[in-house]
């Protein structure tokens, strides 16, 4: 009696993988895109937080949503050099619809 379970178990373990699939070829097209399209380089110098920002309003404009950008805080894993594990995000900036506004 728990094949309904079972399946709601399979949909979200399906609904994960492709979403983790999705996000790892965006990451990658979008860095392309702004190496190729914008000169922006990560392995030269990060990219400036000015293009994120007019990046995040632009599709906080599009969706009508709230856009909010995060960074990663790092720590220094013991014993591995240039080796850091993430412990936390904070918010770094946020980019709110300034033309179609969607409640959520």
């Amino acid at each position: 009696m728990n094949s309904g379970k079972d399946h709601m178990d399979d949909l979200r373990t399906l609904i994960e993988q492709v979403a983790q699939e999705l996000t790892e070829r965006c990451h990658l097209e979008f860095n392309a895109f702004l190496s190729e399209e914008l000169g922006c380089s990560e392995e030269d110098d990060p990219i400036p937080l000015e293009v994120c920002i007019g990046i995040a309003q632009g599709l906080a404009d599009a969706s009508g949503f709230r856009v909010v950008l995060q960074a990663a805080i790092l720590e220094p894993i013991e014993g591995e050099a240039n080796m850091f594990r993430e412990v936390g995000q904070r918010e770094v900036a946020a980019a709110n619809p300034s033309m179609f506004v969607n409640s959520a």
